[in-house]
């Protein structure tokens, strides 16, 4: 499961899915916002996105709708730059 002390470093996946918790910045209300979302990894597709103003708003969501998902460390990069969202 994603916690607070994982979710930088770490996802839920499924076969070519990959579900997590990222931080984004916001513009529009100069804010930084918790981005829970699915991705298909083979196509860099984005399945679901959700924002969510508490992290963890944003870990629970991820951790109930994925329940089951086997929790995989990013590559050694670490972080975002091991991201399939890059």
């Amino acid at each position: 499961m994603l916690s607070t002390s994982n979710f930088l470093t770490s996802c839920l996946s499924f076969e070519d899915r990959q579900a997590g918790v990222s931080i984004i910045y916001c513009h529009q209300s100069d804010k930084y916002v918790y981005h829970g979302y699915c991705l298909e990894t083979k196509l860099s597709r984005d399945l679901m996105s959700v924002e969510f103003d508490v992290l963890e708003d944003a870990i629970s969501y991820i951790n109930e709708e994925f329940l089951g998902w086997q929790l995989q460390l990013f590559n050694d990069d670490g972080g975002c730059g091991s991201c399939h969202a890059k």
